[in-house]
């Protein structure tokens, strides 16, 4: 029992690191520059993490109906395992062409094929939905992530999220390494559980349509900072990143990305008294309708008044 156990933790720690060795962003322009594939989890986390819980509009936090521990939990989950894609042999392959040093540190664990024949078919937003999948995520939380680019995934019958390792295999373990990317696999996502406090995957929340669509625009907001080398920047590709760069990288680039307060509705119907109070002059019969349908009305939507 005893050498079992070892034998497991051995696994266990050697699948950790080869998942630190992946890679997530590089400097086309700049060689020798990238970014971890853990870092860059642990910036968009964090990112959305205070965009829920800082920035969000009392609106759409109401349409989202999340508590806000529950809430705050989901973002971090979302952040860290939104490019699980990534961590493919398609993706790394082709990432670590330009950084030797990088890809020298990952072969160490796994040789990393030759560019694959179908490469369209998986990239890494499609791939990211078919492993969280793979690994239990509630169908849901699995298309936020696979949306985080704005573009929900296809379900034509060739790009069955579903049946992406069944028709392209060497997009996702290359030849015969199955067992070690699933292995990374496990590893990140058993990092993004027990980041944001979930013991499992069967404790993470099945969502509304409403929510997913919510939670998409705001991954993919966080996304789109933490891709923004200005506040989180790329760092020597010699260095394989630091835990202890945390938090304090995601509070300045929170603080130099100094967002703009967002849009709050004080007001969801209007009477003529105040609408006189705002624009000095009363409603007309047109204005009235309008105020009174947009009053009337359950669901969101926008209301144009064409003269």
């Amino acid at each position: 029992m005893g050498e079992r156990g070892s034998g497991m933790r051995g696994r266990k720690s050697g699948a950790a690191e080869l998942a630190r060795a992946m890679a997530a962003k590089s400097d086309p322009e700049r060689s020798g520059r990238w970014l971890p594939l853990w870092m860059h989890g642990r910036d968009t986390a964090g990112v959305l993490r205070r965009l829920v819980q800082n920035w969000l509009p009392e609106a759409v936090r109401a349409e989202l109906g999340l508590e806000e521990e529950t809430l705050a939990r989901v973002a971090v989950y979302l952040g860290l395992a939104h490019d699980l894609g990534k961590a493919t042999a398609l993706f790394q392959g082709k990432i670590l062409r330009a950084l030797p040093e990088a890809r020298e540190r990952l072969e160490a664990f796994l040789p990393l094929p030759e560019p694959c024949s179908y490469a369209g078919k998986s990239p890494h937003a499609r791939a990211s939905e078919a492993i969280l999948l793979e690994l239990g995520c509630p169908m849901g939380l699995a298309c936020v992530a696979g949306a985080h680019h704005g573009k929900p995934q296809q379900n034509g019958l060739d790009d069955l999220v579903e049946c992406q390792m069944e028709f392209y295999p060497r997009n996702y373990w290359g030849r015969g390494q199955e067992k070690q990317w699933r292995g990374a696999w496990e590893a990140l996502h058993e990092a993004a559980l027990r980041e944001s406090g979930f013991a499992d995957a069967q404790e993470l929340p099945v969502l509304t349509q409403p929510q997913e669509m919510l939670l998409t625009g705001l991954l993919s907001m966080a996304d789109w900072i933490a891709s923004n080398t200005t506040y989180f920047p790329l760092i020597p590709e010699e260095e394989p990143g630091a835990e202890d760069a945390y938090p304090s990288r995601v509070d300045r680039g929170w603080r130099a990305l100094h967002l703009t307060a967002p849009w709050e509705s004080g007001c969801i119907a209007m009477a003529d008294d105040a609408f006189l109070a705002r624009f000095g002059f009363p409603t007309n019969a047109m204005q009235r309708e309008l105020l009174d349908a947009a009053a009337e009305t359950a669901a969101p939507g926008i209301w144009i008044l064409e003269a």
